[in-house]
Formats: structure tokens, C-alpha cells, sequence
């Protein structure tokens, strides 16, 4: 253990003496359990459950804390887990074979649409035809992103680790980049899609893709909510919102807040506030915090005519709840 103030397992975990964001050091810590002592050890054995395993040796001697910085208002987790221990989340507790079912079911019609729809603002957005556009896709997973901005007519490349995902990678035409590359390179579009959330070092990496991009940079997380208050009014949830989920529940919001903290992997929660701090901190303006897709004109019908006719003379962009977990960003035009 490290000091009086932090009881974490070296072997396995890290603290964060400081926000990951801006380095604050004024965080206000407002909730702290076990790893492995309920209600937290519900939560996680309630999330893996039906994905892999977990060894409840390896959280032994570790405490989950929250705090929320005040200077840029990111709640984080304090103590975070080393590459080992990462390495056994998504690929011993997250295993393989249940993950790659999942993400085959989610390649649907109805997917694939949504996502077109989306990629198409974006593409609009860069004023660039799209053959050429450049894409990077960080944090590729199983592609179903980077596959519909491929074929849309991108030159695609992914952010992964694991040669699995480059062989995925390369069998749908996307190259699979080093991070070390990609300091190198530009982008049109920086996409990252429920990423920032798992990132030890996040403030590190939007200053890095905030660099190289030209055009469009794309965040989405889960959405927050009132977290902070909601722990300290009603506690620790102790099941996943994921189980409930599998299991046929209906979210509420206050599930929605809960997953936006889940242990171990979603060490980092944002708040409008935090972007704002993070885009002045890099010279990018923030221009939506909507996700609205690209009105899909249908003229077989006069009624249909008319509704899209409507759709396409309203903003592109309409002013969206606070921290909704969506933002989408541009570099901020030079005086």
C-alpha cells in the first residue's frame, strides 16, 4: 500500500494523485468502497457475469474512489488499473468470444443506417468529398464504425491493440495504426465512440487528437447526470445497468449515471463543463452537443417531400439537454 490516504494493490492498480484532465489537485473525493466488498462487488459481478470472469483476488486490497475536480468538474476514479490488469479486463473478464457474438448481432440494417445517417453530418461538415476524407477511427474495436465510413468512401484508419483486430482491420480495408503514427499524421475526422470513458490519461490523449485533426473531432460517452448527487442521496447501485439490461429491464436515467461511473472501466465521467475546459485547452470550438443525423430525403411521396423539405430548412444542429455525452468539435478558425 502507498500512503494513509490511498489503499490500492501496486501489483495490479495505480492512483491518480491528480486530475487526469487538468492536473488539479482541489478534487473533492465523494464516494469510496472495496473492490471487493458489496455494494461495488455486486456491481462488477453483476456486469461479467455473462461476459467472463473475474478474479476477485487480483481487486483484493483496492478501494474505487470518486472525485469530482474543481477546476474542470471530471468525476474520476482514483486508483486505475495497470497495463496487466487492463489487459485482464477486456480480454479475461470481457471475454473474446461473448464480445465478438455481440458486436456480429449489432451489425444490422437498422445499425448500419444509423450510423450512415450520423457519418454523413460529419462527412458534410469537412466541406470535402468523401473519397476524400481521411477517418480515424480511435478505439476500432469490431469496425462497426469504421466499415460504413469505408464504404461510404473514406480512406479509413483504426486505433486498436491485438492482432486479431488488425487481421479484422485489414480483411475490411482499414489499417490499424500505432499510437506513435498517428502523431504524424492528419485527419479530416477524428471519431472516438464510448472511448474516453475507459482512458487512464485522457486529458493527454484530446490534446493528441485534437492536434491532428482538420476538420471534425466526434466524442461520445455516457451520459452522466447528476451522478455525484445521486451517490451521495442514494448510495451505490450494486447491479449493473448492463445486467438489467440483459435481463429485459428498462434503463432509467439514473441507470444511464450509474454506468457512466462502472468500475474499472469507465474510470472517467464528463460533464459539458469538462469538454468546454478540454476544447479551450486545445483551440477547438465546440459546435453541437446533439447527436443529429443527416435528414435521408425520400421523394416517392408528395407528404414525404414535404416532411423532408422540413427537415432540411430546421438548424442542423438544435440546442440538446446538458451533458448528453455528445460533442462534436472543430479547431477554432485561426484570427
Amino acid at each position: 500500500m502507498v500512503d494513509n490516504q490511498e489503499r490500492y494493490n501496486p501489483i495490479y492498480f495505480t492512483e491518480r494523485s491528480v486530475c487526469p484532465v487538468c492536473a488539479g489537485r482541489n478534487g473533492i473525493e465523494f464516494y469510496r468502497s472495496p473492490l471487493d466488498e458489496e455494494p461495488i462487488r455486486g456491481f462488477i459481478a453483476s456486469h461479467y457475469e455473462t461476459q467472463g470472469t473475474v478474479d476477485w483476488n487480483k481487486l483484493a486490497g483496492t478501494d474505487y474512489v470518486l472525485r469530482e475536480c474543481q477546476t474542470c468538474f471530471l468525476i474520476y476514479q482514483v486508483n486505475v488499473p495497470l497495463d496487466a490488469m487492463l489487459y485482464d479486463i477486456y480480454c479475461v473478464m470481457v471475454a473474446p468470444g461473448p464480445l465478438a457474438q455481440l458486436e456480429k448481432q449489432r451489425l444490422t440494417l437498422e445499425n448500419f443506417n444509423q450510423i450512415a445517417s450520423e457519418l454523413e453530418t460529419l462527412f458534410q461538415l469537412t466541406g470535402k468529398h468523401p473519397s476524400d476524407v481521411t477517418f480515424l477511427d480511435y478505439g476500432f474495436g469490431h469496425g462497426r464504425w469504421a466499415r460504413v465510413a469505408r464504404g461510404m468512401g473514406a480512406t479509413v484508419f483504426g486505433i486498436e491493440h491485438g492482432e486479431d483486430k488488425e487481421r479484422e482491420a485489414a480483411q475490411l480495408g482499414i489499417a490499424i495504426v500505432s499510437d506513435a503514427e498517428i502523431d504524424a499524421m492528419r485527419f479530416d475526422i477524428v471519431h472516438t465512440e464510448q472511448v474516453f470513458e475507459h482512458l487512464v490519461n485522457p486529458g493527454r490523449d484530446f490534446k493528441r487528437l485534437a492536434r491532428i485533426t482538420d476538420h471534425v473531432f466526434k466524442v461520445a460517452v455516457p451520459r452522466p447526470g447528476d451522478i455525484r448527487q445521486l451517490v451521495q442521496r442514494h448510495g451505490m447501485t450494486n447491479q449493473s445497468p448492463l445486467a438489467k439490461y440483459v435481463g429485459g429491464a428498462r434503463l432509467t436515467m439514473d441507470d444511464e449515471s450509474y454506468n457512466a461511473i462502472f468500475p474499472l472501466e469507465h474510470l472517467n465521467a464528463y460533464s459539458d463543463r469538462t469538454i468546454e475546459y478540454l476544447a479551450s485547452q486545445t483551440d477547438m470550438e465546440l459546435i453541437s452537443r446533439a447527436r443529429r443525423c443527416a435528414p435521408r430525403v425520400d421523394l416517392s411521396t408528395a407528404r414525404s417531400a414535404v416532411r423532408s423539405g422540413k427537415r432540411i430548412l430546421s438548424p442542423l444542429y438544435r440546442k440538446a439537454a446538458s451533458d448528453q455525452g455528445y460533442y462534436i468539435l472543430k479547431p477554432r478558425a485561426s484570427a
